[in-house]
């Protein structure tokens, strides 16, 4: 039996921009894995420690503005946030359990972007470019998700701003 796997390219945009031919992580992930899982290995990627409230945006297109962002219909929320699901949406809109909504469930195609919001105070924003969904033998990694970080591309930068400050006065 053939899985997917889903080759993901992630950047940081909006307040942490940094370009992305100077940070970005490459991931794959399967199919089956849930959006809970994808946030798992985003979370490691970028050296982050500190657990908050995340969300998945599924525009499935580039974002050419913020309001193509917040306007969007279709979001994974995290398993926390699903019980204030309907005052963090608009009537009409979609919301996902990130804890049971997989990658195969959204439907993705390759070169669709979807995106990752992290830590609501701070707000870390990250845009998802689906670079390829290649076909697997499930026999060759078994029956649960695979996740692995393919390649990373600059440091990290610190999950707050003052631990730089920390850091320089030592």
């Amino acid at each position: 039996m053939l899985i997917n796997i889903y080759r993901f390219k992630i950047s940081l945009i909006e307040y942490h921009a940094v370009p992305a031919n100077k940070l970005h992580r490459i991931l794959d992930i399967t199919g089956n894995a849930t959006f809970e899982d994808l946030h798992d290995l985003i979370f490691t990627a970028f050296d982050r420690y500190d657990p908050h409230l995340y969300q998945f945006i599924l525009t499935h297109e580039e974002a050419k503005s913020d309001h193509a962002l917040y306007d969007c219909k279709e979001r994974v929320l995290d398993p926390y946030s699903m019980e204030d699901a309907d005052m963090m949406m608009d009537e009409g809109d979609i919301a996902h359990n990130a804890a049971i909504f997989t990658l195969d469930d959204a439907k993705l195609q390759e070169k669709d972007f979807i995106y990752y919001r992290f830590d609501f105070g701070d707000d870390w924003m990250h845009r998802l470019c689906l670079e390829k969904i290649y076909p697997l033998e499930a026999a060759a990694i078994g029956d649960e998700p695979y996740a692995v970080i393919v390649k990373k591309v600059g440091e990290s930068p610190a999950q707050y701003e003052d631990e730089d400050d920390e850091e320089d006065e030592t």
